[in-house]
């Protein structure tokens, strides 16, 4: 990943704080790649919700129009956060064109929503892609339930099983595989639903349930409800209500207890033995 948040070399007080801006940016980004791994947040929370301050825009600028991929994606973010959406995909775009798959993925999901861009999904599929082709989690998930839900991108295939639709879906399942196996918690999740629904696959409780305790272990509050669920009826396993009981009550903690899958979680640890 491209997570290096370099600075250029320049001297006096303005280039200490472009330095320091950079270094926050840098705790920032690898934060944000760290937690993306755990499935807690990933790069798409941190560019369009994660405040960024930048002390010296013309530094960040200058280091971005040098060519560096690290200021490329600040100055973006600074432009996001500011009004500057056409000209903040013009930075992801250079960032992009230097190999980024942090700028591919955000560009991807920039023209699937059509934020600051007109909405194109085959553009968005596109820059996934390039994304999912390096190997970043995030884009592989993100590209596996578009092409899940390709039946309704495409309205005038709805309702049509024919090869291509079951080829998408197939691809999609192989993805989201690939990035659960990263560990990315949201793959992870999602996974473990099409395993346990049979979407794409053959139905696989034993496999569903692996998916849900990994998503689980790294603080997927639905995953560990679905593996609660799954020891409760036996899905997959044996009934085992004691290892039920463990993972509604992680359920009640990430969750809390006001939340539905809190309540619900009460409610089924009310009718375990």
């Amino acid at each position: 990943m491209n997570n290096r948040w370099v600075c250029g070399r320049s001297t006096g007080k303005a280039a200490r704080r472009a330095r320091n801006v950079c270094l926050a940016l840098a705790v920032c980004a690898a934060l944000g790649s760290r937690l993306a791994a755990a499935g807690e947040v990933d790069v798409r929370a941190w560019f369009f919700h994660a405040p960024v301050h930048v002390d010296d825009v013309r530094q960040l600028k200058r280091s971005a129009t040098k060519g560096e991929v690290s200021a490329q994606l600040a100055y973006a973010k600074y432009l996001f956060d500011h009004g500057g959406k056409p000209l903040a995909i013009f930075w992801l775009t250079e960032a992009n064109n230097q190999g980024s798959e942090q700028a591919e993925y955000l560009l991807g999901l920039l023209y699937a929503d059509g934020d600051g861009v007109a909405q194109d999904l085959d553009q968005s599929r596109y820059f996934l892609g390039k994304a999912s082709d390096q190997n970043y989690g995030p884009a592989q998930y993100a590209l596996g339930e578009m092409l899940l839900n390709a039946e309704f991108d495409d309205p005038d295939q709805q309702g049509n099983e024919d090869a291509t639709i079951k080829a998408k879906i197939g691809r999609g399942v192989a993805l989201l595989q690939r990035s659960a196996r990263a560990g990315y918690a949201p793959a992870q999740y999602r996974l473990g639903l099409i395993y346990y629904n049979g979407q794409g696959v053959e139905t696989d409780r034993r496999a569903a349930l692996h998916a849900f305790r990994q998503a689980a272990d790294q603080g997927v509050a639905a995953a560990a409800f679905m593996a609660a669920r799954c020891y409760a009826s036996g899905a997959g396993t044996r009934k085992d209500a004691d290892a039920a009981k463990r993972y509604l009550l992680q359920t009640i903690k990430l969750a809390g207890s006001d939340s539905r899958y809190g309540r619900d979680a009460q409610a089924m640890i009310a009718e375990l033995p």
